[in-house]
């Protein structure tokens, strides 16, 4: 490999990389110590820790799943979560 697609190779990788730690999101083990983070927002539950999908207050799997945790709301949208699918209102 020339070191010109070096160079490229190991600058996307950073890049990448950058982005990923970039969404990163503070989860908490407890529904109150998120909502103390957050106090003006909704907590949500996350699926599995850093899984980028999330449970709605109410919805059967919040506070459920084995490797979640507790988040903002608001946080976790900013950095690309979405809601679980089956938790939508239809």
């Amino acid at each position: 490999m020339t070191v010109p697609k070096l160079l490229l190779v190991v600058g996307t990788f950073l890049l990448l990389a950058g982005a990923a730690e970039a969404r990163e999101l503070r989860e908490f083990d407890s529904e109150a110590a998120a909502q103390k983070h957050c106090p003006k927002d909704d907590v949500v539950w996350s699926n599995v820790k850093g899984g980028g999908i999330f449970h709605i207050k109410g919805s059967k799997l919040y506070g459920r799943t084995s490797d979640g945790g507790y988040t903002c709301r608001k946080e976790a949208e900013a950095v690309g979560w979405r809601e679980f699918d089956g938790d939508k209102q239809h």
